[in-house]
This record gives C-alpha cells, sequence and structure tokens, in this order.
C-alpha cells in the first residue's frame, strides 16, 4: 500500500509474485469493458486471495463512525463494520434506504 498508493513515490514496489498479479488484475478490472470480463479477472483474484494468506484479521467489531445526511432514513443506528463482500451497508439493503424531503427541503 506504501508504494502503490503514492504511484511508486513511496515504499517498495511488492516482491511477491501473487501480489504483483494482484495488481495488475486490478489495473485490468478498471480497464475492463464488458461485464464478462470483469467477472474473468474477478475469479482470478478471489483464487489468488484463496490461496494466499496476506493478512490475518485479528480485531473485529471496532466502531467505525459513518456520517449520513439528517434526511436519509432507515439507516441503521448500529450495524456490524466488517470486510466481507456484502458488508458494510451491502447487508443493510441500501435499496430500502430513504431521504425525507419535508426534512430535505428543511435544510435547504
Amino acid at each position: 500500500g506504501q508504494h502503490f498508493e503514492p504511484r511508486g513515490k513511496a515504499g517498495e514496489p511488492p516482491d511477491m509474485p501473487a501480489v504483483r498479479r494482484l495488481l495488475a488484475l486490478n489495473q485490468d478490472w478498471r480497464a475492463a469493458r464488458s461485464t464478462g470480463e470483469r467477472a474473468a479477472i474477478w475469479r482470478e483474484m478471489l483464487d489468488i486471495q484463496a490461496e494466499n494468506v496476506f493478512t490475518i484479521g485479528l480485531i473485529a467489531a471496532v466502531p467505525q463512525p459513518v456520517v449520513i445526511n439528517d434526511a436519509l432514513r432507515n439507516v441503521p443506528r448500529k450495524a456490524v463494520y466488517n470486510w466481507d463482500p456484502g458488508a458494510q451497508f451491502g447487508i443493510y439493503r441500501p435499496d430500502t434506504f430513504w431521504f425525507d424531503d419535508d426534512k430535505r427541503r428543511a435544510a435547504e
């Protein structure tokens, strides 16, 4: 991360082949033009992650503050925040969140 985030201006490039491949796949995924191409890349990324343990999560259920608009409704006040596909807001069905128009107009 110290090398990737600042685009090589800090840290050292990864020396593990699997990590280098993941970085290349990440770039490929961002440039992919079709859903099928993204899905194939994603499957390869998941295979690499399944074969390697790059981090071991020892801490969970750490409080994570999230700021939401006062007019946004149906957002849980307390929730699970953890890395997991679909976790964070995904498991709380954001398609059921809605804006209280009266509250939003009052803020304008």
